[in-house]
């Protein structure tokens, strides 16, 4: 009777420690009362060998062997082995099990592809200054060292309002102007370090590291774009409001990217007033600038304008 005893309980032991892989192979509520049928064999078992009586040994034997032959049953009418079809599926379950489900809070790669949308991308390498350029940009080559994207269009007042109700109430009032041009149009009155909090935010919702761009990128874009400066969007060819006055275009209004000209926008890079106070090179021309005198697209402000917005590129910052 002992090594009776001995040999029934390793084998429940066996098949305990086999549930695991059964349920990997059986659907959940046929695994489930297997599991249901093994628990009950070992509480009798336990039950016989505390009161050694023989019936009881036979009894358990009994209930081990059954629940044995049950489980490779199941499993071979699962596989099929007796021919046995599982149950068909609806259609629209059918349908259902090919919907991938969306997760509660999305990851910021989930939300925004790997490639920042509405950018050019600029492969690194040294770019000739074309000859509509050079009066503008010199004639050396310019050199970029590290692959980035720039966005087509400036920064809008649609893009800005979300990261705007971030800001607190005393910053909200401190800004004016900045949605004049409604929300297609590019925001404007933007302080250097607002437009790069803007970034630092955005990259946060996005999952891609945005910055303001330095004047190599400026000008490699203008390259890439080819960009033409007597089509820009200057004083001789400015849109009109309804009370005729003079205003940016809108994001994608005339297919310009508005990178020579609409607004002048932010450079990360510091520079140094006339006045001596510290600032920040600005690119391009506003909508408007003197036709005739297109020079000096790189100036340095220290503060805010009117006529001063910005755009974002995507990637590492140059060293």
């Amino acid at each position: 009777m002992g090594n009776l005893s001995y040999l029934i309980g390793k084998a429940i032991e066996k098949l305990l420690l086999a549930i695991p892989a059964l349920g990997s192979i059986l659907p959940e509520s046929l695994t489930s009362w297997v599991l249901t049928i093994l628990v009950e064999i070992a509480v009798v078992w336990v039950a016989a060998t505390w009161t050694k009586r023989r019936s009881t040994y036979i009894f358990a034997s009994v209930l081990l062997i059954g629940g044995i032959i049950i489980a490779i049953t199941l499993a071979m009418m699962y596989y099929k082995t007796w021919g046995i079809e599982p149950p068909v599926p609806h259609e629209t379950d059918k349908a259902a099990s090919h919907i991938k489900p969306v997760p509660d809070n999305p990851t910021p790669q989930e939300t925004e592809p790997r490639i920042p949308p509405n950018t050019l991308h600029i492969p690194q390498d040294p770019y000739p200054i074309p000859g509509n350029l050079s009066f503008l940009l010199g004639t050396d080559p310019v050199t970029i060292k590290i692959d980035f994207y720039i966005q087509k269009s400036e920064v809008t007042v649609g893009d800005f309002r979300p990261f705007f109700d971030t800001l607190s109430k005393a910053q909200q009032n401190a800004l004016y102007g900045w949605d004049e041009w409604g929300e297609e149009g590019p925001v404007a009155n933007i302080t250097w370090q607002l437009a790069t909090d803007y970034a630092k935010w955005r990259s946060k919702q996005t999952g891609h590291h945005w910055r303001l761009p330095d004047k190599k990128e400026w000008m490699v874009a203008l390259i890439k774009l080819k960009v033409d400066p007597n089509k820009a969007i200057l004083g001789y060819n400015t849109p009109t409001d309804d009370k005729g006055n003079k205003r940016p275009e809108r994001a994608g209004e005339s297919g310009s990217t508005h990178l020579f000209a609409n607004l002048r926008e932010w450079s990360w890079e510091p520079c140094i007033t006339s006045n001596g106070e510290k600032g920040h090179f600005t690119h391009g021309k506003s909508y408007h600038a003197d036709p005739n005198k297109l020079l000096n697209v790189f100036l340095c402000y220290a503060r805010s304008s009117h006529s001063l917005g910005f755009r974002l590129v995507s990637g590492e910052p140059p060293s």
